[in-house]
């Protein structure tokens, strides 16, 4: 996983019930729980209009899939 524990960044956060537990380093933080409620996954405000994540890999790779 050339991602794990990498920079990232979105546009904006998901906030169920007020707490901010879908931020963008879930998505590498190794763990593949993807409970939102145990806030183990990332996602994006429902209103967000141009939502996006991005990850800052630390060297140049040759990407041939993901996951």
């Amino acid at each position: 996983n050339v991602a794990l524990r990498q920079n990232t960044k979105q546009s904006s956060i998901y906030l169920p019930d007020g707490e901010g537990n879908a931020t963008d380093k879930n998505a590498v933080d190794g763990n593949i729980n993807n409970d939102i409620s145990l806030g183990r996954c990332t996602h994006t405000n429902t209103g967000d209009r141009k939502p996006n994540w991005n990850v800052a890999l630390s060297y140049p790779h040759m990407i041939h899939r993901y996951v």
